[in-house]
């Protein structure tokens, strides 16, 4: 995965001499030097400021065919939708589900789609990804109560250590920050809830993409969040991988042919029973002759 991930400290670009609107012209730079490296036999030769390659190529070559999978990742900015459009790679939305994230979901894909089509390629929606946070519970209020381990802890370090600034909140509370994340950042809640949020980004997205990816956290201890996974597993990812529909598909079907069929299982019940009473009748009629014939 390429990117400025949102994690990013505001000192790390400080520590390799980087002012910030320097990161994403690098990472273009950068990136086509990686992209050549991978896919051609062709040595490197490169030169800046910052580095030099001569004849560079890779000591060990990719064993995946053509390419392994590439995801550029992508929060608002449209730079990561430019290289993946230009590279052939997926966009790995991380800001999807904050605010001004969804807002620019469709301008994204837009934005890949165009520089693919300029440089002869094809933007692919599924290879898009899309990541957002969660924890469920079987209930809101045990999700909220579950998030009291972590959640500020958590929105304290994105506020005031790294450079997220999407991750502002204009309360500092629990509840406000659990409210602030049920207002498009994900969820904190149900499994319905999870299903609703996916729909609403599906929606966004004005065309579908390939996948949604949970972002891991430390909101909840490690029991709860097992718990959420498993609710995660159970009943939201069957509802977009289509397990659900048949499942429900085949209930409704029995449901509605029920009548019939519980009535003819009471006739075959009861004929089972009546030819077990005639054959036990033959037995024992088939053993009273046998008697008396050896007397």
């Amino acid at each position: 995965m390429f990117g400025m991930g949102p994690g990013a400290l505001p000192t790390d670009a400080a520590m390799l001499g980087l002012e910030p609107q320097e990161m994403r012209p690098l990472l273009e730079e950068y990136i086509e030097i990686v992209m050549q490296l991978l896919t051609t036999d062709e040595p490197v030769n490169y030169s800046s400021d910052r580095l030099t390659l001569t004849n560079a190529r890779l000591h060990l070559r990719p064993y995946s065919d053509p390419l392994f999978d590439i995801a550029i990742a992508a929060v608002a900015s449209p730079s990561g939708a430019k290289l993946a459009g230009r590279y052939g790679g997926g966009v790995l939305s991380l800001g999807a589900t904050v605010a001004v994230g969804m807002d620019v979901l469709a301008h994204h894909w837009t934005i890949q789609e165009e520089t693919a089509a300029k440089y002869g390629r094809t933007a692919d929606r599924a290879a898009w990804r899309l990541v957002g946070l969660m924890h469920l519970a079987e209930t809101e209020e045990q999700a909220a109560k579950d998030v009291e381990y972590g959640m500020e802890q958590w929105f304290s370090y994105f506020q005031d250590v790294a450079a997220f600034p999407q991750m502002a909140v204009d309360g500092t509370n629990l509840q406000e920050q659990i409210d602030f994340v049920n207002s498009g950042l994900g969820v904190v809640g149900t499994p319905d809830m999870a299903i609703k949020q996916i729909e609403d980004l599906l929606k966004q997205s004005n065309g579908g993409f390939g996948a949604y990816l949970t972002l891991a956290h430390n909101w909840a201890n490690n029991e709860a969040t097992k718990k959420s996974y498993e609710l995660f597993a159970r009943h939201v990812m069957p509802h977009f991988q289509g397990q659900i529909d048949s499942l429900t598909g085949a209930a409704d079907r029995a449901q509605a042919t029920r009548g019939g069929h519980a009535e003819k299982q009471l006739i075959a019940v009861d004929e089972a029973t009546q030819r077990y009473e005639a054959q036990r009748d033959e037995v024992i009629d088939l053993a009273a002759e046998e008697a008396a014939v050896d007397a």
